[in-house]
Protein backbone atom coordinates (compact mmCIF):
# COMPACT_ATOMS: atom_id res chain seq x y z
CA UNK A 1 0.00 0.00 0.00
CA UNK A 2 1.20 3.62 -0.70
CA UNK A 3 1.99 5.89 1.72
CA UNK A 4 0.49 8.73 3.11
CA UNK A 5 2.09 11.89 3.29
CA UNK A 6 3.18 12.37 6.19
CA UNK A 7 3.27 8.79 7.43
CA UNK A 8 6.36 7.11 8.53
CA UNK A 9 8.42 5.22 5.42
CA UNK A 10 10.33 2.28 6.27
CA UNK A 11 14.03 2.05 5.27
CA UNK A 12 15.40 -0.47 3.11
CA UNK A 13 16.62 -2.50 6.50
CA UNK A 14 13.51 -2.37 7.98
CA UNK A 15 13.58 0.57 10.56
CA UNK A 16 11.95 4.16 10.68
CA UNK A 17 13.30 6.61 9.02
CA UNK A 18 14.59 9.25 11.52
CA UNK A 19 12.96 12.89 10.88
CA UNK A 20 15.53 14.59 9.06
CA UNK A 21 15.29 11.74 6.72
CA UNK A 22 11.88 11.71 6.20
CA UNK A 23 11.48 15.36 5.79
CA UNK A 24 14.04 14.83 3.09
CA UNK A 25 11.91 12.74 1.70
CA UNK A 26 8.56 14.32 1.86
CA UNK A 27 10.56 17.07 -0.12
CA UNK A 28 11.68 15.30 -2.98
CA UNK A 29 8.49 13.42 -3.30
CA UNK A 30 6.28 16.04 -3.12
CA UNK A 31 2.45 16.14 -2.45
CA UNK A 32 2.17 14.17 -6.13
CA UNK A 33 5.94 12.76 -6.53
CA UNK A 34 6.64 15.04 -8.96
CA UNK A 35 8.39 18.00 -6.58
CA UNK A 36 10.31 20.05 -8.35
CA UNK A 37 12.75 23.24 -7.72
CA UNK A 38 10.95 27.04 -8.38
CA UNK A 39 13.34 27.85 -11.90
CA UNK A 40 12.61 24.10 -13.12
CA UNK A 41 9.84 23.33 -15.58
CA UNK A 42 8.25 20.00 -16.93
CA UNK A 43 8.07 20.38 -21.13
CA UNK A 44 6.84 18.11 -23.30
CA UNK A 45 9.11 17.52 -26.75
CA UNK A 46 8.00 16.57 -30.33
CA UNK A 47 10.36 16.04 -33.26
CA UNK A 48 9.31 16.40 -36.76
CA UNK A 49 10.95 12.99 -37.93
CA UNK A 50 9.90 11.24 -35.41
CA UNK A 51 6.00 10.75 -35.64
CA UNK A 52 5.27 8.03 -33.15
CA UNK A 53 7.67 9.03 -30.25
CA UNK A 54 6.89 11.78 -27.56
CA UNK A 55 8.92 12.60 -24.90
CA UNK A 56 6.82 13.73 -22.05
CA UNK A 57 7.71 16.01 -18.78
CA UNK A 58 11.51 16.50 -19.72
CA UNK A 59 12.71 18.61 -16.61
CA UNK A 60 14.34 21.71 -17.52
CA UNK A 61 16.13 25.10 -16.03
CA UNK A 62 14.33 28.42 -16.40
CA UNK A 63 18.07 29.89 -16.76
CA UNK A 64 19.09 27.25 -18.86
CA UNK A 65 20.31 29.15 -22.46
CA UNK A 66 18.83 27.56 -25.28
CA UNK A 67 21.85 25.97 -26.82
CA UNK A 68 22.05 24.31 -23.71
CA UNK A 69 18.52 22.77 -23.90
CA UNK A 70 18.99 21.75 -27.47
CA UNK A 71 22.60 19.87 -26.12
CA UNK A 72 20.29 18.45 -23.42
CA UNK A 73 17.26 17.63 -25.84
CA UNK A 74 20.26 15.88 -28.47
CA UNK A 75 20.46 13.33 -25.51
CA UNK A 76 16.80 11.97 -26.21
CA UNK A 77 16.72 12.56 -29.80
CA UNK A 78 20.01 12.59 -31.78
CA UNK A 79 19.14 15.83 -33.66
CA UNK A 80 22.27 18.02 -32.93
CA UNK A 81 22.71 21.07 -31.71
CA UNK A 82 23.64 23.21 -34.62
CA UNK A 83 20.65 21.36 -36.70
CA UNK A 84 17.72 22.09 -34.41
CA UNK A 85 15.31 24.49 -35.04
CA UNK A 86 13.24 24.78 -31.68
CA UNK A 87 9.68 25.90 -31.07
CA UNK A 88 7.62 26.51 -28.15
CA UNK A 89 3.95 25.42 -28.32
CA UNK A 90 0.98 25.80 -25.96
CA UNK A 91 -0.58 23.16 -24.16
CA UNK A 92 -3.06 22.97 -27.62
CA UNK A 93 -0.21 23.04 -29.92
CA UNK A 94 -0.40 27.04 -30.88
CA UNK A 95 3.25 28.95 -31.67
CA UNK A 96 4.17 31.00 -28.90
CA UNK A 97 7.73 31.44 -30.28
CA UNK A 98 10.69 30.32 -31.94
CA UNK A 99 13.80 29.91 -29.68
CA UNK A 100 16.94 31.75 -30.45
CA UNK A 101 20.49 30.30 -28.70
CA UNK A 102 21.50 32.89 -27.21
CA UNK A 103 18.13 33.60 -25.03
CA UNK A 104 17.59 32.05 -21.58
CA UNK A 105 14.55 29.65 -21.40
CA UNK A 106 12.88 31.56 -19.32
CA UNK A 107 12.72 34.66 -21.76
CA UNK A 108 9.62 33.05 -23.26
CA UNK A 109 7.73 31.90 -20.10
CA UNK A 110 7.34 28.39 -21.01
CA UNK A 111 5.19 26.69 -17.89
CA UNK A 112 4.25 23.17 -16.98
CA UNK A 113 2.80 20.96 -19.94
CA UNK A 114 4.04 23.39 -23.08
CA UNK A 115 5.85 21.78 -25.69
CA UNK A 116 9.22 21.94 -27.09
CA UNK A 117 9.01 20.90 -30.87
CA UNK A 118 12.55 20.07 -33.04
CA UNK A 119 12.86 20.61 -36.62
CA UNK A 120 15.83 18.72 -37.53
CA UNK A 121 17.17 20.31 -40.77
CA UNK A 122 19.73 17.50 -41.50
CA UNK A 123 19.04 15.85 -44.34
CA UNK A 124 21.13 13.16 -43.46
CA UNK A 125 19.71 13.02 -39.79
CA UNK A 126 20.03 9.24 -38.32
CA UNK A 127 16.45 9.95 -37.88
CA UNK A 128 15.40 11.05 -40.90
CA UNK A 129 13.06 9.23 -43.32
CA UNK A 130 11.31 7.21 -40.72
CA UNK A 131 14.73 5.20 -39.71
CA UNK A 132 14.29 4.98 -36.09
CA UNK A 133 10.68 4.24 -36.10
CA UNK A 134 9.67 2.54 -39.55
CA UNK A 135 10.62 -1.03 -38.78
CA UNK A 136 9.60 -2.09 -42.32
CA UNK A 137 13.16 -0.16 -43.57
CA UNK A 138 14.39 -3.06 -41.38
CA UNK A 139 15.33 -5.90 -43.65
CA UNK A 140 13.74 -8.75 -42.13
CA UNK A 141 15.67 -12.20 -41.68
CA UNK A 142 13.85 -14.77 -43.75
CA UNK A 143 14.31 -18.82 -43.99
CA UNK A 144 13.22 -20.81 -46.69
CA UNK A 145 11.01 -24.04 -46.03
CA UNK A 146 13.33 -26.55 -47.49
CA UNK A 147 16.63 -24.90 -44.92
CA UNK A 148 13.99 -24.63 -42.06
CA UNK A 149 13.49 -28.22 -42.30
CA UNK A 150 16.32 -29.18 -42.26
CA UNK A 151 17.34 -28.43 -39.30
CA UNK A 152 16.90 -30.01 -36.06
CA UNK A 153 16.09 -28.46 -32.99
CA UNK A 154 13.18 -26.57 -33.92
CA UNK A 155 9.79 -26.46 -32.88
CA UNK A 156 7.75 -28.22 -35.86
CA UNK A 157 10.04 -31.46 -35.16
CA UNK A 158 10.02 -31.32 -30.91
CA UNK A 159 6.29 -31.34 -31.97
CA UNK A 160 6.29 -34.08 -33.90
CA UNK A 161 8.50 -36.05 -31.93
CA UNK A 162 6.05 -35.44 -29.18
CA UNK A 163 2.99 -36.46 -31.27
CA UNK A 164 4.79 -40.08 -32.56
CA UNK A 165 4.53 -40.62 -28.71
CA UNK A 166 1.44 -39.75 -28.12
CA UNK A 167 -1.00 -38.63 -30.85
CA UNK A 168 -2.72 -36.49 -28.20
CA UNK A 169 -0.14 -34.52 -27.06
CA UNK A 170 -0.47 -30.73 -27.45
CA UNK A 171 1.34 -27.52 -26.46
CA UNK A 172 -1.57 -27.06 -24.04
CA UNK A 173 -1.52 -30.27 -22.13
CA UNK A 174 2.38 -30.29 -21.95
CA UNK A 175 1.69 -27.49 -19.56
CA UNK A 176 -0.80 -28.66 -18.21
CA UNK A 177 1.08 -31.97 -17.00
CA UNK A 178 4.13 -29.69 -15.90
CA UNK A 179 2.03 -27.71 -13.51
CA UNK A 180 0.29 -30.65 -12.18
CA UNK A 181 -3.15 -29.53 -13.50
CA UNK A 182 -5.95 -31.71 -14.62
CA UNK A 183 -7.32 -32.22 -18.89
CA UNK A 184 -7.61 -28.58 -20.96
CA UNK A 185 -10.64 -27.64 -21.47
CA UNK A 186 -12.29 -26.86 -24.85
CA UNK A 187 -11.41 -23.59 -24.79
CA UNK A 188 -7.58 -24.01 -23.83
CA UNK A 189 -7.61 -26.33 -26.88
CA UNK A 190 -9.11 -23.83 -28.88
CA UNK A 191 -6.65 -21.18 -27.79
CA UNK A 192 -3.27 -23.84 -28.02
CA UNK A 193 -4.68 -24.09 -31.88
CA UNK A 194 -4.63 -20.85 -32.71
CA UNK A 195 -1.22 -19.86 -30.54
CA UNK A 196 0.39 -23.20 -33.12
CA UNK A 197 -1.61 -21.06 -36.18
CA UNK A 198 -0.13 -17.81 -35.18
CA UNK A 199 3.80 -19.48 -34.81
CA UNK A 200 3.09 -20.98 -38.06
CA UNK A 201 2.14 -17.47 -40.33
CA UNK A 202 5.08 -16.07 -38.53
CA UNK A 203 7.48 -19.15 -38.49
CA UNK A 204 10.12 -16.84 -40.52
CA UNK A 205 10.00 -13.38 -38.83
CA UNK A 206 12.71 -13.00 -36.72
CA UNK A 207 11.84 -10.29 -34.05
CA UNK A 208 14.54 -8.58 -32.77
CA UNK A 209 15.85 -5.35 -31.45
CA UNK A 210 18.26 -2.91 -33.23
CA UNK A 211 20.52 -0.56 -32.52
CA UNK A 212 21.52 2.64 -34.24
CA UNK A 213 24.65 4.41 -32.88
CA UNK A 214 24.46 7.89 -33.14
CA UNK A 215 27.28 10.58 -33.08
CA UNK A 216 26.22 10.86 -28.59
CA UNK A 217 24.82 7.47 -27.84
CA UNK A 218 22.57 4.43 -29.58
CA UNK A 219 18.91 4.97 -30.20
CA UNK A 220 17.02 1.45 -29.39
CA UNK A 221 14.16 0.96 -32.43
Amino acid sequence: NMQTKGSEAPAKSGKKLNPDALALREYVMGSDGLAKGETTVLLHVSHSNLKKSFFQEIRLDLHMTIERVKHKLEFHTGTSTISNQLFLMDESGNLIAECEDDRKLGYYSPYDGCRLHIVDNDPNSASAGGWLEDTSLVKKYQISEDAYNARENTYRNFKAKKQAEDPNWSFTNELKARTGGGNSSPAMEAADEEFQAEAAANIKVLLFVSFVSLDSGFFVR
